[in-house]
């Protein structure tokens, strides 16, 4: 039976992906460096430390970039940009209403950081509705390593076989299923539908979703 749903943010329930690339690249011309002719989707779909360490190798960085002075620069820029590009998801919100009603906990399982993650839930009016919130910051490991998903599992007490996972990214899908949860996979620009045969169920638009589909999952492998 279905108990939980736990989101992926990025490109899931935040459309973060031009605010978070425009800062990336704001960042980086310090260094002369135009990451704008890198291919984004090699990267915007990993955990910041994994993209620092892709950039400085494609493009042959040698100072020393502490992690923390990207994170924050980027953060600096997201916030000011914030109201201007983040708006509440009416589907997104009757999803987790709908769920709510049923007593299915609601959890989202993030990379980001928790001072991010909170701003930008809350950006989306979604921060209030969550029973549980877990980040890079809660774990050692990153996705594609279900650590992540297994800790919110924990904190919203429910074994993972009772818990859906909706992402957007093949590592997270990875992380899900290693966690041993069903997996919801949103189509976005990180991957391709050809991409998605071992998920349970595969969307576009949070407009084709119901909790019904969702509860179905269930039924159907109970069967």
């Amino acid at each position: 039976m279905l108990k939980a749903i736990i989101f992926d943010m990025d490109w899931v329930l935040v459309d973060s992906t031009e605010i978070s690339w425009k800062s990336f690249i704001q960042f980086f011309a310090k260094y002369w460096v135009d990451i704008n002719t890198s291919d984004k989707k090699r990267y915007l779909w990993r955990a910041l430390s994994d993209q620092l360490k892709m950039w400085k190798e494609e493009f042959h960085i040698q100072e020393d970039i502490p992690l923390e002075i990207l994170r924050e620069a980027s953060l600096k820029y997201q916030f000011a940009n914030i109201k201007k590009d983040f708006k509440p998801d009416s589907f997104v919100q009757k999803l987790i209403y709908d769920a709510k009603n049923k007593g299915i906990k609601i959890a989202v399982a993030t990379s980001s950081s928790k001072k991010r993650a909170i701003i930008l839930l809350e950006a989306v009016e979604i921060y209030d509705k969550i029973d549980a919130l877990i980040t890079c910051d809660d774990v050692e490991k990153s996705k594609p390593d279900p650590a992540i998903f297994l800790k919110a599992a924990e904190a919203l007490s429910l074994p993972p076989s009772e818990c859906i996972v909706i992402e957007d990214a093949l590592n997270g899908v990875q992380a899900a299923q290693a966690a041993g949860m069903k997996t919801a996979w949103r189509i976005g620009e990180s991957h391709t539908r050809k991409e998605f045969g071992m998920t349970d169920l595969v969307f576009e638009n949070f407009s084709e979703i119901h909790i019904s589909d969702l509860e179905e999952i269930f039924e159907y492998h109970r069967e």
